[in-house]
């Protein structure tokens, strides 16, 4: 299939309302899937802000399965990609999960 930002978004909402549903296992396939169809596409400051839900989402999964490497990657890319991506609402999750995972460090 070609990856195309529709298609990744639509793996993205999927993922975030499996998610709010409460079933994290179903939201994860999805988040890969948009992820793998991200990483295909040219840079623009709209597939930055979709990478940066991707691996925000990601960060969040794998921290609960405790999977404390993996998550903080997540977190650095998709804060990373918030910070280019010049969306205010993702860059103020991102920020948001930033500093809760430096207060757990201390």
């Amino acid at each position: 299939m070609k990856p195309s930002l529709s298609a990744a978004a639509d793996a993205l909402s999927a993922a975030e309302q499996a998610y709010t549903a409460g079933h994290p296992g179903r939201a994860r396939p999805q988040l890969e899937a948009a992820l793998d169809q991200l990483v295909r596409l040219r840079p623009s400051a709209q597939r930055d802000a979709l990478l940066a839900r991707a691996h925000l989402g990601l960060h969040v999964l794998t921290r609960l399965s405790g999977q404390a490497g993996r998550s903080e990657q997540h977190l650095r890319w998709g804060v990373s990609y918030a910070r280019t991506a010049g969306d205010g609402a993702v860059r103020t999750q991102a920020q948001q999960l930033w500093n809760n995972w430096r207060r757990e460090q201390l």
